[in-house]
């Protein structure tokens, strides 16, 4: 399968709104990456979507390399093929 039908695939089978769970692979000052089972295309959550501040991820409270976690699918950034996702309550609960 081709990156582009593994793109397609993965924004299929994980549409906006939708609820996901994985394993932190990669931890970075601006987010965590992380993998769902079956997909190939890396899941994203930024540092301000699991943090109050800056200082509280300082203290270590953000996820691990290992850590399952999970949320909300709330983008699909297709420049950089990643799926963005939330783990803030949606707006409408």
């Amino acid at each position: 399968m081709s990156s582009s039908e593994e793109w397609d695939e993965a924004t299929r089978e994980n549409p906006l709104g939708a609820t996901v769970r994985g394993t932190v692979f990669r931890v970075e000052p601006f987010g965590v990456f992380f993998r769902v089972e079956g997909c190939s295309v890396p899941f994203l959550i930024l540092v301000p979507e699991f943090c109050d501040s800056e200082a509280i991820c300082a203290l270590g409270k953000s996820p691990q390399v290992g850590d399952q976690i999970g949320g909300r699918v709330i983008d699909h950034a297709e420049y950089n093929r990643q799926i963005r996702v939330t783990v803030r309550p949606c707006p409408s609960d």
